[in-house]
């Protein structure tokens, strides 16, 4: 019988990956700066063909686990390595400036000043997820199962995040280069426009997610995960706040230089967070996880638009967030209705619901005027660039385009 391999070293080994990790974020951050995304491309490919490459050798060649573990950890360190070095040649491209010298320790206070509250937040954000993770064990002491539905939910909600994060990290940016004073114009078209935009990407996509959970889930696993599908719709609800401009106005408290009140709001999330989930999770197992983690940062939001408004006199246009959340609960109403209906297999339940879906809610927004031929214009601009899925997008904004003409006549 083959021994398993002790685990220590596998730690040891992997540990490394950290190192390489804070370069992969280094370098991303600097290439999202200086809008040059397409080398952060460049560093992750290189990741993955590096990544990919060194496992199959390496498990290959009769090392087994640790095989993987080292492949994995060489393709995140080159992938840092490789991130540096790209940031290294665009730095040596920028323009130097030449009649002041910089001041190395005043430069280094700022960046602290400005850093750390990112820093302490982050820290307390991921001890906060730590917290409900080890407190679910302690609830299900001689069951697993609620735990792996809920790892199967986790895993695809992952789905939405496609859509979020190239939103959110282009925001941050986008925002630091409009100064609120001199522009305020500006300034409030861009963060309404960025909710707005969001929402008309995000938030159908959950809402078909949480009207379709079921068979999702059946078709993709099996039946043999009965709770999934209602936590998959749980998790979803937390996408939803990007109507409320969720996505929005962290990037924009970042951008202006605003981060100690960005962890003032992190601390309330926490104050809040970690009472309720000792409290709902040590009581209801996984949906007190959930039900912890969409209440818990909701304060932090409401704070958040208010602090925005008082300071630069900006708001999110609830009129059209309305619509946008109308037109989605419409087509996730009709869809489930519809989808509960049929008693084919779930692959072809899936199938119809995604098609129904996405003709009601198409009809939804014109009629709810939620979108125009502006706001389609601007899309088409925005997804240019994403090959197949821009193209796909484009031949749905044109279905779009010939539906308000339809209606209107």
């Amino acid at each position: 019988m083959r021994k398993s391999p002790r685990p220590v070293p596998l730690i040891q080994i992997v540990s490394i990956s950290i190192l390489g990790g804070g370069l992969i974020n280094a370098a991303t951050a600097a290439f999202t700066g200086i809008e040059k995304m397409e080398l952060n491309s460049v560093m992750l490919v290189c990741q993955s063909i590096i990544k990919t490459f060194v496992i199959i050798t390496l498990v290959i060649l009769g090392l087994g686990t640790a095989g993987a573990t080292i492949g994995f950890t060489v393709g995140i360190l080159m992938a840092g390595l490789i991130g540096i070095i790209l940031t290294w040649t665009l730095y040596r491209k920028l323009p130097k400036p030449s009649n002041h010298k910089l001041e190395i320790k005043a430069y280094i206070a700022a960046m602290f000043q400005y850093g750390a509250p990112i820093s302490l937040s982050a820290i307390i954000s991921g001890f906060l997820g730590q917290f409900y993770a080890f407190l679910l064990p302690i609830y299900y002491s001689t069951d697993n199962v609620a735990i792996g539905n809920y790892g199967i939910a986790a895993n695809f909600v992952v789905l939405i995040s496609f859509f979020v994060l190239p939103i959110s990290t282009m925001l941050f940016p986008a925002f630091s280069k409009i100064d609120p004073q001199k522009d305020k114009g500006t300034f409030k078209n861009v963060f309404q426009y960025s909710v707005k935009y969001a929402s008309l990407l995000v938030v159908p996509v959950a809402a078909l997610i949480i009207c379709l959970s079921e068979p999702a889930v059946s078709t993709l696993f099996g039946s043999t995960y009965g709770a999934a599908p209602l936590f998959l719709a749980l998790l979803s609800f937390s996408y939803l706040y990007a109507a409320f401009g969720s996505l929005s106005m962290e990037n924009l408290i970042k951008s202006q230089g605003q981060t100690k009140y960005f962890f003032k709001l992190t601390i309330i999330t926490a104050a809040i967070g970690f009472p309720m989930g000792a409290i709902l999770i040590l009581r209801f197992g996984v949906l007190g996880l959930i039900v912890s983690t969409l209440t818990a940062g909701l304060p932090s939001i409401f704070l958040s638009l208010r602090w925005i408004k008082r300071h630069y006199d900006v708001s999110v246009d609830w009129s059209s967030s309305a619509r946008i959340l109308l037109s989605s609960a419409v087509a996730a109403v009709v869809t489930f209705l519809v989808n509960s209906q049929l008693g084919f297999a779930s692959w072809i339940r899936l199938i119809v619901g995604v098609v129904v879906f996405v003709l009601v809610v198409a009809v939804a927004a014109v009629l709810t005027r939620a979108i125009n031929q502006s706001d389609i214009g601007s899309l088409r601009d925005m997804t240019s660039s994403l090959g197949f899925v821009g193209r796909l997008l484009n031949k749905f904004l044109g279905f779009m385009v010939k539906l308000m003409k339809t209606l209107k006549t």
